[in-house]
C-alpha cells in the first residue's frame, strides 16, 4: 500500500505546494496587486481631474469642451471598470487572471481616452491662438 494521499475516488491527490512554490505564488500575487494599484491610481486621478474640469466648463458654459471632457470621463470610467473586473483580487487568487483578455478589453477605452484628450487639447490650442492673434 502506498503512503501517497488519495482523493475520495481513489486517484492520487495533487501534491501540496512545496515551500519553494509558495513564495513564487506570493510574489506573483504581490506583483499583480502592485500592477492593479499602479494602473488604478493614475486612472482615478484622471477621472477625478476631468470631474473638476467638467464643473469648470459647466460654470463657464463651454459646450464644446464640456462634451469632450464628458467623453474622456466616460472612457476613463470604462477603462477603470475593465481594470476592476480583470484584476479583481479573487480572480488573481483563483488563477483566473488572463492578461491577453485584459489587454484586448482595454484597447477600445484607452484609445477613446487618448483620442478625446488629443481632440480637446487641439481645440484648446486653436482657441488660444485665435484669442492671442
Amino acid at each position: 500500500m502506498s503512503d501517497q494521499p488519495t482523493t475520495k475516488s481513489g486517484s492520487p491527490a495533487p501534491p501540496d505546494p512545496t515551500p519553494a512554490t509558495k513564495p513564487a505564488q506570493t510574489d506573483e500575487h504581490e506583483s499583480l496587486a502592485h500592477l492593479r494599484h499602479a494602473l488604478r491610481t493614475p486612472l482615478n486621478q484622471i477621472i477625478g481631474y476631468t470631474e473638476i474640469l467638467i464643473e469648470s466648463a459647466q460654470e463657464k458654459n463651454t459646450t464644446g469642451l464640456l462634451l469632450d471632457l464628458k467623453k474622456i470621463h466616460s472612457a476613463g470610467g470604462q477603462l477603470l471598470a475593465v481594470l476592476n473586473d480583470t484584476l479583481a483580487l479573487w480572480k488573481i487568487e483563483c488563477g483566473k487572471f488572463d492578461l491577453r483578455h485584459m489587454r484586448h478589453e482595454m484597447i477600445p477605452p484607452l484609445n477613446a481616452v487618448l483620442g478625446f484628450t488629443a481632440t480637446a487639447l487641439s481645440r484648446n490650442r486653436a482657441r488660444r491662438v485665435s484669442v492671442s492673434s
